[in-house]
C-alpha cells in the first residue's frame, strides 16, 4: 500500500466565518415572540426550526444569539460539511472558540484514527466528557442549515448520541428546511426533552408585516392591508422582503389585493432585485454568485474587480440577502435561495463566462489551498480530468487526515476512462472499501489498478497493489492466497530493490503472519525478521515497532513469553513517545496475554483495561474485538462465566463489523468453552461447530486446532472419551507441526486426562511429563493451575 507523504492533521484549517455568529443588521425585524419562545424552553435539550427557505430560520438564530445573555456557539452547515470528519472538525472547533479550554482531547481522538465513523459512540463519549470538564456554564450549540447534511446517517447518528449523552448545561439548535430524521427522536419527544418551531410559528404575522414596514419603509399600514399581506405571501418573510418599496406604497393605497396570489420567487428575484440595480453592481452581483464568501483579495483575484470593498459596503446598504462575518476583512455570504438564483441568472444570461469564471475561482481556491471548493466547481462543471487531477494530488493527505467521505464522493463522480487514467485514484477507493471491511470491492479496484500499473510497467506500484490485495485476503483469513501475492511480489522484484523496498518489507511481514496463523511458526519468524531487517536499514521507526510487536506475537505462541515480554516492551517504549494510540493498545493487549499466561491476572486485566481504553480513544474495533477476547479468557480462568460470556459476545460483535477472520473464530471458540463451562453442552457444540467451520474456511492449521482442543474438552466432558482422543490428538498433531509450544503443553495435559480416565495410565503419564516439560520450558504452569480441579486424581 502507498504511504502518504505528510501528515494531515493541520491541512484542512476550518473555515471560520462557518463557525462564528453573523452580525445582526437593522434591516432584520425583532421577533420577540419567537425569540421568548426559546428562552421559554431552556430546559429542553433540543430546539428544532423546521421551515422551507425563506421563512426566517437563520434570521431568528441571528436575532437569538444577540439577544440572550447565555453563550453561544454557531455553526453554519453547506454541502462540505457532508464529510463526517470535516462536521466533527467544524463541530469541535465552534465550541472551542467560544470555550477555549474545550477541545484539545476531542480533536486529538478525532485525528488519531482512520475511520472515525466506525467509532461514533467513542467519539461522542470523548466530545461529552471534555465538555463536562472544561464548560461548566449553560450553552446554546446552533446548527444553521442541518438540511444539507440531514441524509448524512453517520451524522445523523452520532448527533442522535451527542444529544441523549451530553450534560443537561448544552442546548442544541437545528435550523432545518425538514424535520431532521434523528433516530430515536420520537424517544427525545416522549421524555420532553425536545421543542420545535414550524412554518406555522415563522409565518410573518400582520402585527408584524406592520412592524417591518414601519421599521423598513416608514409606512403606515393598518390593520387590514397587514392582513391582505400576509394571506399573498403566506407569511413568508422572503416573499415580504422582495416586495419593493412601491409595492408598499400599492399595499397602503385603496386598491384590495383579491385571492391568494403564489409568489414566483425568481420573477421577484429577476424584476424587483437583480434588473433594478445600477448597472455596475448587476454585473458583480452576477458574478460573485460563481464564489462560496465574497472577500476583498478574492474578488480581486477571481473576479477581476478593482474596488470590491466599495460594491461589497453598497450590498450592506441595500441588504441584498447578504450575512456578514466579523474577521480583519469583511465577508458576506449570500442568501442559499438568492445565491442558487444568480448562478443559474449568471449561467443563463452567458454560459461562456459563467464557466471561466467557476474555472477561475477553482483555480484560485487551490492555490489557497480550499480543494473542497475547487473540486465542487469541477463537478458542476463536469471538468472530470480536473477533478481526477485534485483528488489524485492531494488523495494521500485525505486519506491520511480521515476525510474518507470527501475522497469517495469524488472518486465515486469520475467516469470511468479517468479513473484508468488516474489509477491512483483506484488504489485509494481499494484501501477506503478494504477498511470499512467491503473486501470484494476493494479487491476489485486493486485488481483494476494493478493492471492499469501493469500495463504501463510500473512495477513499483504492482507491487503495492498486489501487497494491498495481500492484505484483504490476510484480513479475511484467506492466508494461502495472501502468501501466493506476497511470495509473487517477491518473486518479480526480489530482496534489495531500491525502489520497492517498503513492498519487498511488507511481503515478507504479511507472509510472516499468514504463516503463523497457518501453523508455521519458524517460517513465519524467518518472514518477520526478513521484514524488519528491511525497516532497520530504511530507518522507518514505525514499521519497526509494528514488526516488534509481531516478533512478540510470534515469539509468544512458541512459547517464548520471557522474549515476547521483551519485543513488546520495545514496542511499547515507541508507541510511548510517538503517541499512537491504536498500536499502542495492540502491544498493552498482547502484554496482557503474556501475563495472563504467567499467571499474573491482576497486571494482566490491568493491561487489558488500558489498552480497551487506548483502542477505544483511537477509534479502532479491530483491536478492541481482540481485547474483548483477552478479556473473556480471563474472566473465564477466574470463572466469572457471565463476564467472560458477555466478552466473547462482545468481540463477536465488533469483530464482525470489522470483518477480521482470526477473531470471529477465536470469539465463538471461546463461547463455546465458556458455554461448556457453565454446563450448557448443547450449545456448547453448536458454537464450536461454527468456529470449527470458519477455521476451515480460513485454512487456518492453528485456528483449526484450538478448535479441536476445546471440542476435546467438550467431548471428555459429555463422557465420550474416544471422540475427545481423536480430537486432541489432532490438536497435538497440528500444535507440534506449527511450534506451538504454549498450546501444546496445554493439549498434551488435557490428553494425559483423557488417557488417564479411560484407564491408560501409561499414556497418560507419557503425555503429562511432555507437558511438564513443555512448562518448564515456558517458564509458566499457569495452564496447569487452571486445570488442577479436573485432574486432581491425574495429579494425585
Amino acid at each position: 500500500m502507498e504511504r502518504a507523504t505528510s501528515s494531515a492533521s493541520d491541512a484542512w484549517p476550518l473555515i471560520v466565518t462557518k463557525i462564528r455568529v453573523p452580525r445582526r443588521v437593522p434591516a432584520l425585524l425583532p421577533r420577540r415572540r419567537l425569540v421568548d419562545f426559546v428562552h421559554t424552553h431552556l430546559d429542553r435539550k433540543l430546539l428544532i426550526v423546521s421551515a422551507p427557505a425563506g421563512f426566517g430560520k437563520t434570521s431568528l438564530l441571528i436575532d437569538f444569539a444577540h439577544d440572550t445573555s447565555l453563550p453561544v456557539c454557531w455553526y453554519a452547515l453547506d454541502a462540505f460539511d457532508r464529510d463526517l470528519h470535516v462536521f466533527l472538525e467544524h463541530l469541535i472547533g465552534a465550541i472551542a472558540r467560544r470555550f477555549p479550554a474545550f477541545g484539545e482531547r476531542s480533536r486529538a481522538f478525532l485525528r488519531g484514527k482512520a475511520d472515525v465513523g466506525a467509532s461514533l459512540y467513542n467519539m461522542v463519549a470523548s466530545m461529552v466528557q471534555e465538555i463536562y470538564d472544561t464548560i461548566p456554564e449553560y450553552f446554546f450549540l446552533i446548527l444553521d442549515d442541518y438540511h444539507t447534511v440531514e441524509d448524512q446517517e453517520q451524522i445523523a447518528e452520532f448527533l442522535d448520541l451527542f444529544i441523549n449523552y451530553v450534560d443537561e448545561n448544552c442546548h442544541l439548535i437545528l435550523a432545518s428546511r425538514t424535520l431532521p430524521a434523528l433516530p430515536n427522536l420520537s424517544l427525545l419527544v416522549a421524555r420532553q426533552q425536545v421543542v420545535g418551531l414550524s412554518i406555522d410559528e415563522l409565518r410573518f404575522t400582520p402585527r408584524e408585516i406592520q412592524a417591518l414596514a414601519k421599521q423598513n419603509y416608514d409606512l403606515d399600514l393598518s390593520p387590514e392591508q397587514a392582513g391582505q399581506l400576509a394571506e399573498r405571501t403566506g407569511g413568508w418573510i422572503t416573499g415580504l422582503l422582495l416586495t419593493s418599496a412601491r409595492h408598499w406604497e400599492k399595499a397602503r393605497g385603496d386598491a384590495v389585493i383579491r385571492g391568494r396570489v403564489n409568489v414566483d420567487l425568481y420573477d421577484y428575484l429577476s424584476r424587483q432585485v437583480l434588473d433594478r440595480l445600477p448597472d455596475a453592481l448587476r454585473d458583480f452581483v452576477l458574478t460573485s454568485s460563481v464564489l462560496d464568501e465574497m472577500e476583498p483579495a478574492l474578488c480581486r483575484a477571481v473576479l477581476g474587480v478593482e474596488r470590491p470593498s466599495v460594491l461589497m459596503d453598497e450590498l450592506r446598504a441595500r441588504t441584498l440577502f447578504v450575512f456578514e462575518y466579523e474577521d480583519q476583512v469583511p465577508h458576506l455570504r449570500y442568501h442559499d435561495l438568492f445565491h442558487e438564483f444568480l448562478r443559474e441568472r449568471l449561467q443563463a444570461e452567458d454560459e461562456a463566462r459563467y464557466r471561466d469564471l467557476m474555472m477561475r475561482a477553482a483555480q484560485v481556491y487551490i492555490e489557497r489551498g480550499e480543494w473542497d471548493r475547487a473540486a465542487s466547481r469541477y463537478l458542476t462543471l463536469e471538468e472530470y480530468g480536473a477533478l481526477a487531477e485534485v483528488a489524485e494530488r492531494i488523495g494521500g493527505e485525505l486519506f491520511s487526515a480521515g476525510r474518507w467521505d470527501t475522497l469517495v464522493a469524488w472518486i465515486d463522480a469520475l467516469p470511468e476512462a479517468e479513473l484508468l487514467a488516474h489509477p491512483r485514484l483506484l488504489v485509494h477507493r481499494s484501501m477506503i472499501s478494504m477498511e470499512r471491511g467491503a473486501y470484494e470491492r476493494a479487491l476489485t479496484l486493486a485488481e483494476q489498478a494493478h493492471a492499469v500499473y501493469a500495463q504501463r510497467g510500473d512495477r513499483k506500484r504492482q507491487a503495492y497493489t498486489l501487497m494491498l490485495k495481500s492484505h484483504v485476503y490476510r484480513l479475511r483469513g484467506q492466508y494461502r492466497q495472501a502468501i501466493e501475492l506476497s511470495e509473487e511480489v517477491l518473486g518479480s522484484v526480489g530482496d534489495g530493490v531500491a525502489q520497492v523496498s517498503y513492498a519487498v518489507a511488507l511481503a515478507h511481514k504479511t507472509a510472516g503472519l499468514c504463516w503463523l496463523r497457518l501453523g508455521r511458526s519458524a517460517r513465519a519468524e524467518e518472514e518477520l525478521a526478513r521484514a524488519l531487517r528491511i525497516y532497520e536499514d530504511l530507518d522507518a521507526p514505525l514499521e519497526v515497532a509494528l514488526l516488534h510487536h509481531d516478533l512478540g506475537i510470534s515469539r509468544e505462541l512458541a512459547g517464548d513469553l520471557r522474549g515476547a515480554a521483551e519485543y513488546h516492551e520495545a514496542a511499547l517504549q515507541w508507541w510511548q513517545q510517538s503517541g499512537r494510540l491504536g498500536p499502542w493498545a495492540n502491544t498493552l493487549n498482547s502484554m496482557g496475554v503474556v501475563f495472563f499466561l504467567e499467571g499474573q491476572y491482576e497486571k494482566a486485566k490491568e493491561a487489558f483495561d488500558e489498552a480497551l481504553s487506548k483502542a477505544r480513544q483511537a477509534g479502532d474495533l479491530r483491536i478492541e474485538a481482540f481485547v474483548w477476547a483477552s478479556l473473556g479468557d480471563l474472566y473465564l480462568a477466574l470463572g466469572d462465566r457471565a463476564e467472560a460470556q458477555e466478552a466473547f459476545m462482545r468481540a463477536l460483535e465488533v469483530g464482525e463489523r470489522t470483518g477480521v477472520g482470526f477473531i470471529l473464530t477465536y470469539a465463538r471458540k471461546g463461547l463455546g468453552d465458556t458455554y461448556r463451562s457453565s454446563g450448557d453442552l448443547g450449545e456448547a457444540a453448536r458454537q464450536l461447530e461454527r468456529a470449527m467451520g470458519l477455521a476451515r474456511e480460513h485454512g487456518s492449521n492453528y485456528e483449526v486446532a484450538l478448535c479441536h482442543t476445546s471440542f476435546g474438552r467438550l467431548a471428555r466432558e459429555s463422557g465420550d472419551l474416544d471422540t475427545a482422543r481423536q480430537d486432541l490428538d489432532q490438536a497435538v498433531d497440528l500444535f507440534e507441526a506449527g511450534g506451538f509450544r504454549r498450546d501444546l503443553a496445554e493439549a498434551l495435559l488435557h490428553r494425559a486426562q483423557v488417557a488417564f480416565m479411560a484407564g491408560d495410565r501409561r499414556a497418560a503419564m507419557v503425555d503429562f511429563e511432555r507437558s511438564l516439560d513443555l512448562g518448564g520450558q515456558l517458564g509458566t504452569y499457569q495452564y496447569l493451575v487452571l486445570e488442577g480441579e479436573r485432574i486432581a486424581d491425574l495429579l494425585a
